[in-house]
């Protein structure tokens, strides 16, 4: 059918199926490079940013159980106030995670940030009562807070209840951004295969053209 048309016909032809070819491969690409760049603009803004944030509430937590360990040793009041910034600074970072959250209307990760962020107040309270104990009252009422008692968790052991709360939900968090990196990726490949079916296409209707 080809060879009955003129040369100049097949010519054109053979170029307008080739640039057809190339533009819908042009917007498929377009379509998963956007895509990626949506994946990777999120890694970058808000996922990443938000599990930085979370290791800051655990470092947070770390700081403020050792100041306060150290006033119950020392007997210092000095390191109340570095106790205090450790707790404002897990409350920014607790802030920071809130507002990622919100965005994305993740209601059960809210309600943990909720949980934590109540459970971090006690602690905090209790730290406190615990070293002024020590300070007023002696070792064995100050230690009867650290260590707690049936039914009522002791400081450290409030500490490493929040550790735990605050670990599951940064496990949460990287196997979210596991698979947001898997989507990437596959859209990566998608790019490449697109390239490859592409060009095999416009150079098999240039070939068909030609002949």
């Amino acid at each position: 059918m080809l060879k009955n048309l003129r040369l100049k016909t097949q010519l054109g032809l053979g170029f307008a199926a080739v640039v057809a070819l190339f533009l819908a491969t042009l917007v498929c690409i377009a379509q998963r490079v956007a895509h990626l760049e949506a994946g990777i603009r999120y890694l970058s803004d808000d996922d990443l940013p938000m599990l930085l944030a979370v290791d800051r509430m655990d470092l947070s937590r770390s700081e403020v159980q050792q100041f306060l360990t150290d006033v119950a040793a020392t007997h210092d009041p000095a390191a109340f106030a570095e106790a205090d910034a450790a707790a404002k600074d897990y409350a920014e970072a607790s802030q920071q995670v809130r507002a990622v959250l919100s965005r994305e209307q993740d209601q059960t990760q809210l309600k943990a940030l909720d949980r934590m962020d109540a459970d971090f107040k006690a602690f905090h309270d209790s730290g406190r009562t615990m070293a002024e104990a020590y300070i007023s009252d002696g070792i064995e009422a100050g230690n009867r807070l650290m260590k707690g008692s049936a039914g009522q968790p002791g400081f450290d052991q409030a500490s490493e209840q929040i550790a735990s709360q605050i670990e599951a939900f940064r496990e949460t968090q990287l196997a979210r951004t596991r698979r947001s990196v898997e989507d990437d990726l596959a859209q990566v490949l998608h790019i490449e295969r697109t390239m490859l079916v592409g060009g095999a296409l416009a150079t098999l209707v240039a070939t068909v053209f030609a002949v």
